[in-house]
């Protein structure tokens, strides 16, 4: 058991990593859904930020 210890925890903090990155896409993606003007605003402009939003909609 005491040599498992160590790759559980490991385990433990690569899905609490995963959990935040799924949690944070997921609250952008609810931002956005919240504030169509600004997302059509970013769209229309040719900025790196159209191109953000684009692939977390994808």
């Amino acid at each position: 058991m005491n040599i498992k210890t160590p790759q559980i925890n490991s385990g433990k903090k690569m899905a609490a990593f995963i959990l935040m990155y799924v949690l944070f896409i997921f609250f952008a993606q609810a931002l956005l859904k919240l504030k169509p003007n600004k997302e059509t605003s970013f769209q229309h402009m040719n900025s790196p930020n159209s191109s953000i939003i684009k692939t977390l909609h994808e």
